[in-house]
């Protein structure tokens, strides 16, 4: 699950916090979560190739074969979820 946002802003978030364990608490599936990094350390991350990555393993976004990602706040504008999903090196889709 990719929150759109910085990790200060992002793990106070109560519904990511209920989706996260609801799915962790099946044997079938298992969720990880990613934050948006702050501007500077989105610039470093871009000058050195280094993708958007999961908290708990470090595992690369692309790696991931879901994701979710809630847009509760003002700073979480298309924009910047355009940002995020270019940072993980991962193709965007549309509908259809």
């Amino acid at each position: 699950m990719v929150f759109p946002d910085i990790y200060d802003i992002g793990v106070s978030n109560v519904g990511l916090k209920i989706l996260y364990d609801q799915v962790n608490q099946r044997e079938d599936a298992l969720a990880e979560r990613a934050y948006a990094p702050w501007l500077d350390m989105e610039v470093l991350m871009r000058q050195h190739a280094i993708p958007l990555y999961s908290l708990e393993s470090k595992r690369p976004w692309p790696a991931l074969t879901w994701s979710a990602s809630p847009s509760p706040t003002r700073r979480s504008t298309p924009t910047h979820s355009t940002s995020l999903t270019s940072l993980a090196s991962r193709p965007i889709k549309g509908p259809g």
